[in-house]
């Protein structure tokens, strides 16, 4: 009987230290995963520098292609490649090769582009990282990007395509940017037909928030000059052949009063229904831009030579027929000086 209830006894604490033995192995896997995952989130939350040490990062901005700037609605079509280079010697491993992980398991320098409209990104959210823990980051922007045209000189004006890459979870104080030159520039050609694109200036510049609120950034500027040969023939010429119509009042015997005042009214109207196409055409700002004051410049000298034709008429009512013609031979050189003395001093 002793002996039964010693193996009794035997089995009950086997059994027993078998329980308290599964028991520690699932607690320390729990506390070996609860670590794991601690250690993932610190990776992927905090910078891989320690605090009160800056963390390099490298930029490098490729414009791929510009396809169209819109002067009315004040935006940029194009398509922009953003590198990135940083060193997170946590995420280094023992392996040579190369490894692709998922953008969210590390951490990384999230970027925007603060001037963005309508912006898809291209690739997929991943990096390369390298045995050393180097990782490379590269992206595609594409879409629409606001700019803030200045058209007074329209259209011989240069305008200033900026694309402003920031940091918005790091102060400069926390990343040391620098630049990249051999992931930056652009591509020799672009596929927009009314602009020449010239190279573009990448520098470091923060962007300041508040006065007391900056987050890290960079700006990359392309300067674009308009191409006017569609200005000149599209819409200066045919100006310059209504304003020339009106002169043909003065050519007019101021008898013939009634035919004088017909190419005159006719060269009004012709004028204003000529500004109402080009509303459509031209940007609408509340500023008067080169083009508007050439306009307004022609309008007033068609406006001003139906006032003329109005004066010899009166004046050979009155039987001053001399002083009429008189008139008109004065206008027949005055007008056009005064216009060639105009045009290059609006349009050149």
């Amino acid at each position: 009987m002793l002996a039964t209830f010693s193996a009794d006894w035997v089995l009950r604490m086997l059994t027993a230290v078998r329980t308290h033995l599964l028991f520690a192995v699932i607690l320390t896997l729990m506390t070996a995963g609860a670590a794991h995952a601690a250690e993932q989130n610190d990776v992927s939350a905090t910078r891989p520098d320690p605090k009160g040490q800056l963390t390099e990062v490298r930029v490098g901005i490729y414009v791929f292609d510009v396809t169209s700037i819109d002067d009315v609605e004040g935006i940029f079509t194009a398509d922009v490649i953003v590198h990135l280079h940083w060193s997170d010697p946590r995420i280094a491993s023992y392996s040579d090769e190369q490894r692709t992980i998922d953008l969210e398991e590390i951490w990384h320098p999230r970027v925007q582009i603060t001037n963005e409209r309508r912006v898809f990104r291209r690739f997929t959210e991943e990096v390369d990282v390298s045995s050393a823990g180097s990782v490379r980051y590269v992206q595609r922007f594409s879409g629409t990007f606001v700019v803030s045209l200045d058209l007074r000189d329209f259209p011989l004006d240069e305008q200033i395509l900026p694309i402003r890459l920031v940091f918005p979870d790091h102060k400069p104080g926390e990343l040391k940017v620098e630049i990249d030159s051999e992931t930056s520039g652009r591509s020799p050609e672009f596929h927009i037909p009314d602009w020449a694109i010239t190279d573009g200036d990448l520098r470091v510049a923060a962007l300041e928030l508040t006065p007391t609120l900056s987050r890290a950034g960079v700006l990359y500027e392309l300067k674009a000059g308009r191409l006017t040969h569609y200005y000149y023939l599209k819409i200066m010429l045919p100006l310059v052949f209504i304003v020339c119509m009106s002169w043909a009042v003065f050519w007019i015997h101021p008898e013939h009063a009634d035919s004088q005042i017909g190419v005159a009214a006719s060269a009004i109207l012709t004028l204003i229904a000529y500004r109402f196409i080009l509303g459509n055409l031209l940007p609408k700002v509340a500023y008067m831009t080169r083009l508007d004051y050439f306009i307004l410049a022609s309008t007033i000298l068609v406006f001003i030579a139906l006032i003329e034709v109005l004066i010899t008429t009166a004046l050979t009512k009155a039987n001053r027929v001399s002083v009429a013609r008189k008139w008109d031979l004065w206008c027949r050189w005055l007008f056009p000086a005064v216009f060639l003395l105009l045009i290059p001093f609006l349009m050149f």
